[in-house]
């Protein structure tokens, strides 16, 4: 056991809040109805947990992959996470295999994207794009990045 508080075992940053995701893309951006959004963090020493919760009602324009912004951290380097979508509408989504989308974190960002793996063989992924989202789409995720914070 650690019998003094010095630096290396001080654990002196602890921190959790709440937060609004909007969801945005990285060619134009969409309009966008919400239903509901947001999110709730933790953060512990560098770590930071996120939750987060975009229900759009109505989607309309933009293009390219969908990022949702508004992390109250910037990223250090990239952090995964998982996503459920309940009453799913990807309605275009060119993945082979559905269940192999993530959430990311970007590096040295606010945002996480929605990623799909291509195929099994060569693990290529590509963002999953704004065009294949239709409104009424219930996205539960969470994932945990390092921040310099």
């Amino acid at each position: 056991g650690v019998t003094s508080a010095t630096a290396a075992n001080l654990l002196d940053d602890y921190e959790e809040g709440t937060f609004n995701f909007t969801l945005e893309a990285d060619g134009s951006n969409p309009t966008v109805g919400y239903n509901e959004r947001g999110g709730s963090y933790t953060k512990i020493g560098n770590r930071v947990f996120i939750h987060g919760v975009v229900y759009p009602s109505s989607i309309s324009g933009g293009s390219g992959g969908i990022r949702f912004t508004g992390l109250p951290f910037t990223a250090a380097e990239k952090g995964l996470g998982a996503v459920k979508f309940d009453r799913v509408r990807i309605t275009n989504a060119s993945a082979a295999y559905p269940t192999t989308v993530s959430v990311v974190a970007e590096q040295s960002t606010t945002y996480v994207t929605l990623n799909e793996m291509n195929d099994n063989s060569d693990e290529t992924s590509s963002y999953v794009n704004v065009d294949d989202l239709a409104g009424n789409a219930y996205i539960a995720f969470s994932l945990q990045y390092r921040t310099t914070a």
